[in-house]
């Protein structure tokens, strides 16, 4: 948690200083200039993701003493994508507070008071979003990992043919079904808010979730990577894989690498809202607070019929149930 305010600090400053300078066209020329570092950020990844397959396909051939070296450089591809990580979270920030300043001014708002209860509504239900959208991405990654276990389970015990492809196919399947709840959340609490309480409403709900995906998402991106870097550690300068310590870190690890995968999302998350909530500003010059709520029970009513289809098609699969009960049993 600490973590959060150097960054914090900074990209507070870099807000500040670039309205001061040129106002709303300062923080767009500011989020351009973070953007304009891609190719650091993919350059980043990508050494994570290659490093990561090196240690893999090292711990396959069993070299001895190979593997020591392509963990350390694991360890060093992981903590420079976690420095990229921060470069996608500051342009994100800006470019949304960019379409937020857009979106004012297309329904003419000139200030947005926080002691009106739409507005405190709004911003109350921003800052609780992000929290839930975390939590179900979460639960969508333990749900995709079972079903990769079932499968593997199944060829180990011959009931289908081994192939790794199978697990493949599974697992980019399970992901995409379980994208389905999180991107209709998201995509239509903008609607609902907007429509809702109007377009006061609306700002507030953007500015408390920019600010509370920016310090969810450090958070979790920084967890993910200290984790992961205990794990490497205790395996390469600490006490080796046999001792206990590994086995408490690899599970660490686990959970460090799903808290590292929930941070990016969420820079998707609050670009998405605003720019939803801009798409929609011209429809609401006029309207007042409430004054067109019953065109928000429209995307409430999807909020509601969305996961019960996704419980009764995708996650009621008895076969899979009975699996996750019996290895949970075993």
């Amino acid at each position: 948690f600490f973590s959060c305010i150097g960054p914090a600090v900074f990209i507070v400053a870099l807000v500040l200083t670039t309205i001061n300078l040129s106002g709303a066209y300062g923080v767009g020329i500011a989020a351009v200039s973070m953007m304009s570092n891609f190719a650091v950020i993919l350059a980043t990844d990508t050494c994570a993701s290659i490093s990561s397959n090196v240690a893999s396909i090292t711990t396959m051939t069993g070299l001895e003493g190979a593997y020591e070296t392509a963990a350390v450089l694991e360890s060093a591809g992981i903590t420079t994508a976690s420095g990229g990580k921060g470069f996608a979270v500051s342009s994100s920030v800006l470019t949304s507070v960019s379409v937020l300043t857009a979106f004012k001014v297309t329904v003419g708002l000139t200030t947005v008071d926080s002691n009106a209860p739409t507005v405190l509504a709004g911003l109350l239900v921003g800052v609780w979003f992000p929290f839930f959208f975390a939590s179900i991405i979460l639960f969508s990654v333990n749900r995709a990992a079972g079903s990769i276990l079932t499968e593997a389970r199944k060829q180990l015990e011959g009931i289908v043919e081994p192939h790794s492809t199978r697990c493949v196919d599974v697992a980019v399947k399970r992901s995409l079904q379980e994208m389905i709840l999180p991107s209709l959340f998201g995509c239509m609490l903008p609607l609902i808010t907007g429509f809702l309480f109007g377009p006061l409403a609306l700002a507030g709900m953007l500015t408390g979730a920019i600010a509370t995906s920016m310090m969810i998402n450090i958070t979790l991106v920084n967890t993910g990577t200290i984790l992961d870097g205990a794990m490497h550690y205790t395996e390469v300068d600490g006490d080796g894989r046999a001792s206990p310590k590994f086995k408490f870190c690899t599970i660490g690890r686990q959970l460090g690498t799903a808290l590292s995968a929930v941070g990016p999302a969420l820079n998707t998350l609050v670009k998405l809202m605003s720019i939803i909530a801009l798409s929609i500003g011209p429809f609401m010059t006029s309207w007042g607070e409430w004054s067109q709520w019953y065109y928000g029970l429209i995307p409430a009513g999807l909020c509601i019929v969305g996961p019960v289809l996704v419980y009764l098609f995708i996650w009621n699969n008895v076969e899979e149930v009975t699996a996750r009960r019996e290895i949970s049993e075993a």
